[in-house]
Parts: structure tokens; sequence; C-alpha cells
């Protein structure tokens, strides 16, 4: 099956179920935009030839300039990043493209308009827009991608009931978990210094992250694990509210800025717990990198977080605006060097040859292009 990925985003997540898709004996091009912001590395000055190595060798790379520039005035750039797409994609005569959740105008012309025949599956890792983000000029497209899908891919029970409650087929939504980040292993250190004591927050800091709710429960923490460490590692908006909640700065290391990849791999390595307190969302890349990395991590119940965890086996649940049993759950763990070291070997599993490996995933995804193929494109 000749396979092509096309996008500009969530650089993490395509490099590895592409890779998987390859070492499965699949043909795959994989089209990617040249200005990869999306994509952190080592912070070098080559930042594609960094994203190239988390590639399988065999899949055809392909970059492709796409700069954000204005819609009129842009115009003569905008047609030749379409032009190209369309010529790299032709020459590939793909079965099928692969696309996630896309709202650039130049893919979807790019995929859609020259290959009507050709199935389109799209992975949706968001049903709806999280609290906080407006919705682009061009949201509609993202629309009607999931409209003309052949087969569309999410990550959970919950992400596929909300699909289907806005009117989406039944059949046509299948589930594939949202795999492991096994990617960060490569930059592993062995530098666990602090993971006995640091509790982790990782990512942009939005209101649904429920930051504010951890930074509630660290007083609660400290009165039965005083030597316990707070580290709040990313930037966003809602930080400035949340950073006024904190009363004992002692408590808490701050990292407000960017950090490149293999720093982000050495602070989860000195996390003894990794915590996602969300108020509202759907999945998370952060969980894929502690379940990679062996970490224990906390979720609420919220969205499918709680489909990724077997209570207190492989991960914590613990209900969402409820500082009290996110501060339970916090102590327990750093209190119980077993229970953290069991939870944390049996993620790692989990993620290297179990449920959450990208080869087992691989084989769920070839099932929904097998079942595309057997459509007719709409």
């Amino acid at each position: 099956m000749k396979v092509a990925f096309v996008q500009r985003g969530l650089a993490y997540y395509v490099s590895e179920i592409s890779s998987a898709i390859a070492r499965a004996g699949h043909d795959v091009l994989f089209v990617h935009r040249e200005e990869n912001e999306d994509f952190t590395g080592s912070g070098g000055p080559d930042k594609n030839a960094e994203y190239r190595e988390l590639f399988d060798p065999r899949i055809k790379l392909r970059f492709v300039s796409i700069k954000d520039r204005n819609f009129l005035a842009g115009m003569p750039h905008h047609l030749r990043a379409v032009a190209e797409m369309k010529w790299v994609i032709h020459r590939f005569r793909p079965d099928l493209i692969h696309l996630q959740d896309e709202t650039d105008y130049r893919i979807f012309a790019a995929v859609s308009l020259p290959f009507p025949r050709v199935p389109i599956v799209v992975t949706v890792h968001d049903a709806a827009l999280h609290p906080g983000y407006k919705p682009s000029r061009t949201a509609f497209i993202r629309q009607w991608l999931r409209n003309i899908a052949a087969q569309i891919i999410v990550h959970g029970e919950e992400i596929k009931r909300q699909l289907v409650s806005q009117g989406i087929p039944d059949d046509k939504v299948n589930i594939c978990p949202l795999g492991a980040h096994v990617f960060t292993r490569r930059w592993i250190t062995g530098d666990t210094e602090g993971s006995d004591r640091n509790v982790l927050f990782f990512g942009r800091i939005l209101e649904y992250k429920g930051l504010d709710y951890l930074i509630k429960a660290a007083p609660l923490v400290w009165e039965k694990v005083p030597q316990a460490r707070f580290v709040i590692a990313g930037q966003g908006p809602d930080w400035p509210r949340c950073k006024a909640l904190i009363t004992n700065p002692e408590g808490f290391i701050i990292r407000h800025e960017n950090i490149p990849d293999p720093e982000v791999t050495r602070l989860f390595e000195q996390a003894a717990v990794v915590v996602l307190p969300y108020v509202e969302g759907s999945g998370s890349g952060v969980l894929s990198i502690a379940i990679a990395l062996g970490k224990p991590a906390i979720v609420t119940n919220v969205g499918s977080l709680p489909e990724y965890i077997d209570q207190w086996k492989t991960g914590v649940v613990v209900p969402p605006r409820d500082e009290k049993a996110l501060a339970e759950a916090i102590i327990r763990l750093l209190s119980d060097d077993q229970l953290r070291e069991s939870i944390g070997k049996n993620a790692y599993r989990m993620a290297t040859d179990g449920e959450l490996s990208w080869d087992r995933i691989a084989q769920k995804t070839i099932k929904v292009y097998e079942k595309a193929l057997r459509m007719k494109p709409t």
C-alpha cells in the first residue's frame, strides 16, 4: 500500500505513526512544511535535519515552503506551494492520503482537489476547540475534511462519542490510541536528581490545563511531604493568573520558556510524578511522554485521558477541579517508592511492547486504511 502523509503540524505524532507504517512494509511519502514550527529539537541551527532523524529511513521525505503570508499579497507563494505539493503527491501516486485535522487551505487545495478518487483518512485529535482557543478563519476546512474523509481516526472512546454527537457517522470513526512518545528516549541521560520529590507540570499553560488546581494542592502536599518541589515548565497566556496564586515560591521551580527536546526528556527523568490537572481535554502528548519514559502520571477524569490509565497500576485518575484529591494522590506516590517504581515499569512496558507501542497502533491504523480503500471516496 502507498500512503501519503501531508501536513504542517503535529510533527512528533506523525513521525512515529508514519515510521511504524513503513516498518510494517508499506510505501510511505511524508510531505511537511519546511518552516517546522511544531518541532523544537535541540535548539540547533538545522531543525529539519534533526527532524529527519526521527523517521524510518525508508520513508520518502519532502519539505515544502509554506509560509504564513497575507492571503492576497502572498498569492504567488501560496500557488507555488500548492503546485509543488500536488506534483510531489502526483508523482508518488498514493493509494491513500492520511491527514491530521488540518485547517491550512493550501494543504486542503493540494490534497482534495486533484485527487478526488484517492481516499482520505483524517486523524482528529480534538473533537472541539479547547476553552481559550479562538476558531481560525479557515476552521471550516476542518469540518469539510471530516465530511469528505473516507474514514476518521480518533484516540479514544470519549473523542469518538463527541464526534458522533456532532453528526459524524459512527461507522466512520475508528479508535486508534495515541502511542507513547518513545522518540524522547533518545535524549535520556540518566540524570535522575530530584526524581524522589519533583512534581512536574509540563506544557502550554492555558486555563483548561488546570495548573491553578495544582498550585492550590501544593500546600496540602507540603503538610505531609515537605521536601516536595513543584516544577512548572512551559509558557502560555494563563501563566500570570496562575503565578499570582503561588504563596511559597521557594517550593516551586519555574521554567517559563520554550524548552528544547533534550531538556524536556531531562525534566521528565528528574520527575517523581507527572501531573495533568486538566479541567477539560481529550488526549495529551504530555501523558504520552510520561508513559514512554516510565513515569507515573496523575490525570483528571476528562476526555479520553482516563482510558489510558489502569488505576494505581499504570497511573492515577482523580476528579477534575479537586485540589484535595489531587494532593492526596501526589502524597501517596511521593511517599511510596515501590508504588512509583511499579507504576513506572508498567507504563514503560505498555509503551514498549504493549497497546501503546507504535507497531501495534500501526496494525490498527492499516485496518482503517483497508476499510477506507473498500469505500468509494465522497
